[in-house]
């Protein structure tokens, strides 16, 4: 989005990015402005407030925070898009076991790789050995598989796996 706007007697552009949280917008501005302008983080929801940055006599960026389109009702591929995506922090992600799965499905062989367990594409063999090995079970020995979830995500999300 682009907005022309007169200030001091001089024409000022203004250039705005907007999106889902944690997609690069603050990477892109950085990159267009060849300098460390907007902090950046893998933390969705890292950016609080608009940032201006100056580009050139005449221009300048708006660095913006993340939006995401309030529905209580997402289908099930939104969720695991914006889980896959890190449009939210894992510890608030509603079905992490949902994103999990469809994370083995797309990469199985990445996850095996990171966490060191070979099961043949199977995410529930994958989060019992995780959860067992991280000692992540509720009372009574049981793995709390919603947690695991999560730590997967976790994983994901910052960029551990490669």
């Amino acid at each position: 989005m682009i907005l022309a706007k007169r200030f001091y007697g001089q024409n000022q552009v203004y250039v705005g990015v907007i999106g889902y949280p944690n997609t690069g917008k603050s990477s892109l501005l950085n990159l267009l402005a060849r300098r460390a302008a907007a902090p950046v983080s893998s933390q969705p929801g890292f950016t609080k407030g608009i940032r201006k940055i100056r580009l050139a006599k005449g221009i300048i960026l708006l660095d913006t925070p993340g939006i995401v389109p309030k529905n209580e009702n997402l289908f099930a591929e939104d969720q695991i898009k914006h889980g896959l995506l890190g449009v939210q922090i894992p510890e608030s992600v509603r079905n992490p076991d949902m994103i999990v799965s469809e994370l083995m499905k797309l990469y199985p062989e990445k996850l095996e790789k990171y966490y060191d367990i070979s099961e043949t594409g199977d995410v529930e063999i994958l989060v019992e050995e995780l959860g067992r090995r991280l000692r992540i079970v509720k009372k009574g020995d049981e793995v709390d598989s919603e947690r695991v979830a999560r730590k997967i995500l976790k994983d994901w999300q910052s960029g551990k796996m490669r």
